[in-house]
């Protein structure tokens, strides 16, 4: 029988927390100063222009997010959590090595870009989940604040890459130097070695949760449905293209194959799960969709009864796990889709403005688009102490809990206002630019204070939620839940800039992109503005099941608001 935990273990954090929080430090300076020069890259070194630039890197930023669910299976079902960390992180480092040695070049960024998505997208679930397996049962109440120190360290590492990778490339944003990009992307790379070595360090002192186990043989069945899966999707769209068919028309070829494809899967797990003839263990995503599609042609009893008698009680409540947070998550693409367009239009915008020179001393620091992304991350590491320590405090005393629902709910709001801000600036630029006037880039230093408050009550808040209301054996699974909304809402700024770019007209304004238009800008706070109001009512019917708490407390916790 193990000791009775003490005070001071029960309000401290693990030793090895140290080298995780270390690890992501040095990763997210790896993937943010990538990330800071990569619109400029495209539009101007590659020639690419900034409409076309905007679509690449939120179609990278939304196969890096979608990756999570690939690496949340192989580290939950498979390689564990913490190889997983280990080995995929080496992909990670051959992406930014590619983009250095192959700088200036399609096949460098496309090479690059997709080894850095598999890497980076496939640690992201691990490494949030890993945090949360060093706590105990008595520690629950530390888990919040872990996750906004750990909040914290990302944007630690993310603000010194905003500043100085960009100094590295040179100040002229349209630089063709190619001995300063590769040092750009060399220097995320090196940064990102160091990660990895940070990381085994720890390994004597880790907490590891095994893999579920399953058989080698399951694992390559898996994977190769998975690549004919791609493979076809691609195939479609590389027919479509050859066929001259229309951005619809090719979605509705799409939609046509995914039908042809999902009636059938369906008749067979129904089958698979009711002929036999004892409860069958099936995985979450599959229960659930057999206990909605059984649900549509079920009269009468109720959700999850309909699936007892074909259902293991495990797959049940993991299933019902899982489809409590997609009813939070489901809307949160909408955030993403508007905050992931600081490295985007908000840069492009920028690109409009007049630079600022900060004086030091004998020495100066020009301030312009790309070094203007750092000011994010400065302001979170201002707001994240203040809202764990000040904040959300006062809102639990009032009786007011600051569940993370609640959070998340106040911080769309927040973000859409962002855009209004950001849509203002945009309309100001314009009528000045047709005066020969700009204005000062440090204004934008507004829109980032309001932006990053809606970022730190939904971002920071979405790793806690998705990993407390995950079972044990879902940790990674449900995190990369929560990663796959960043992946949805960077497919909706790809798709909505492309309608601008083929569908929008010339305004004459002050920037050459359509996305980066104030009608643009106004049109996303508008958006996510019906979305919040949308998520206020699902928060309130909202009854999450705290899993990290689950030892103290076993009934349904209610954070309605």
């Amino acid at each position: 029988m193990s000791p009775a935990p003490t005070a001071a273990d029960r309000d401290s954090f693990p030793p090895q927390i140290k080298f995780i929080v270390g690890n992501e430090a040095c990763e997210r300076f790896s993937f943010y100063g990538m990330i800071s020069i990569l619109q400029l890259y495209i539009a101007n070194r590659l020639g690419a222009g900034q409409d076309h630039a905007t679509e690449i890197q939120h179609l990278f930023k939304s196969a890096n997010y979608f990756m999570p669910l690939l690496g949340a299976w192989i580290a939950d079902r498979y390689l564990g959590r913490y190889r997983s960390i280990l080995y995929l992180s080496l992909f990670y480092c051959a992406g930014h090595a590619m983009m250095a040695v192959g700088e200036g070049t399609y096949w460098g960024l496309y090479a690059g870009l997709g080894l850095i998505a598999l890497g980076s997208g496939g640690i992201k679930p691990s490494v949030s989940a890993f945090v949360g397996d060093q706590f105990r049962p008595h520690q629950s109440h530390l888990v919040r604040k872990v996750y906004g120190w750990f909040y914290w360290s990302i944007n630690f590492g993310s603000f010194f890459s905003f500043i100085i990778i960009p100094w590295v490339v040179g100040r002229d944003p349209a630089t063709t130097t190619v001995h300063g990009y590769s040092w750009a992307f060399g220097i995320p790379g090196i940064f990102m070695g160091l990660a990895t070595l940070i990381f085994w360090l720890g390994t004597p002192n880790y907490d590891r949760v095994p893999p579920a186990g399953d058989p080698p043989g399951q694992f390559l069945k898996a994977s190769g449905i998975t690549l004919l899966i791609l493979a076809a999707l691609v195939g479609v769209g590389w027919g479509c293209s050859h066929a001259g068919l229309g951005a619809f028309s090719t979605a509705a070829v799409y939609g046509l194959v995914v039908l042809l494809g999902v009636v059938p899967a369906t008749v067979s797990l129904h089958r698979r799960i009711q002929d036999t003839g004892s409860p069958q263990p099936v995985g979450p995503f599959a229960t659930a969709w057999y206990l909605i599609t059984r649900r549509l042609n079920s009269k009468g009893a109720g959700f999850y009864e309909a699936g007892r008698p074909f259902l293991t009680a495990t797959s049940l409540e993991d299933a019902g796990a899982f489809l409590r947070v997609l009813k939070v998550l489901a809307l949160i693409p909408f955030f993403w889709a508007l905050w992931d367009q600081t490295s985007s239009t908000w840069v492009v915008q920028g690109t409009q403005m007049a630079e600022y020179s900060l004086s030091l001393g004998r020495f100066s620091l020009q301030i312009g688009a790309e070094q203007m992304q750092s000011m994010n991350a400065l302001i979170v590491m201002v707001l994240v102490p203040l809202f764990t320590l000040g904040v959300y405090p006062a809102m639990d005393r009032t009786g007011w809990k600051a569940t993370p629902v609640r959070r998340m709910m106040i911080g769309l709001f927040i973000t859409a206002f962002s855009f209004v801000i950001v849509g203002l600036m945009q309309q100001r630029m314009d009528v000045l630019a047709a005066q020969g006037q700009k204005l000062s880039v440090l204004w934008q230093t507004l829109p980032y204070i309001v932006l990053t408050a809606g970022e730190v009550l939904v971002s920071a808040t979405g790793n806690e939620f998705a990993f407390t209301h995950a079972p044990k054996t879902m940790k990674s699974t449900m995190t990369s839940l929560w990663l796959l909304t960043i992946s949805v809402g960077n497919l909706l700024v790809a798709f909505f800039t492309w309608l601008a770019r083929h569908f929008g007209s010339s305004t004459g304004a002050a920037s050459d992109s359509h996305a980066a238009s104030a009608g643009q800008f106004f049109r996303y706070a508008f958006l996510t503005f019906v979305v919040s109001v949308v998520f206020v009512f699902v928060a309130m019917r909202f009854r999450g099941k705290n899993y990290v708490e689950l030892p103290h407390d076993s009934s349904f916790e209610p954070l309605t608001p």
